[in-house]
């Protein structure tokens, strides 16, 4: 397996922006559902009954993490919870959220929600 370092990832992005004209909505939900389907491969009924929280911070990742965790629970996991650093503000990040939360997926704010 090989990995992308940090300029060839930025190269990437430019050429599916720019040449190909993808949006940041149309990125983070294919890397929220790889990310999904990877864990639901390696994990899938041995751990869909287990708690799986998604942490997600306020850049892209987090909003890849929210894309994530609501097709975690598509896939099948009960008990999924996305824990915001931070409320988001972003439009993206709201609606994303909403989304979550209409497939049941636990949207937290307070990391003592998890103890």
């Amino acid at each position: 397996m090989r990995y992308l370092g940090q300029e060839e990832a930025i190269k990437i992005d430019e050429e599916l922006f720019n040449e190909y004209q993808f949006s940041v909505d149309q990125l983070m939900e294919m890397a929220g559902i790889s990310v999904a389907t990877a864990i639901h491969r390696i994990y899938g009924p041995t751990y869909s009954k287990k708690k799986v929280v998604i942490v997600a911070g306020p850049g892209n990742n987090g909003g890849d993490g929210i894309v994530a965790a609501r097709h975690l629970k598509l896939f099948g996991f009960t008990d999924v919870t996305l824990l915001h650093a931070r409320k988001p503000t972003k439009d993206l990040f709201v609606r994303l959220t909403h989304q979550a939360e209409l497939n049941d997926v636990v949207v937290a704010y307070d990391p003592q929600i998890l103890t």
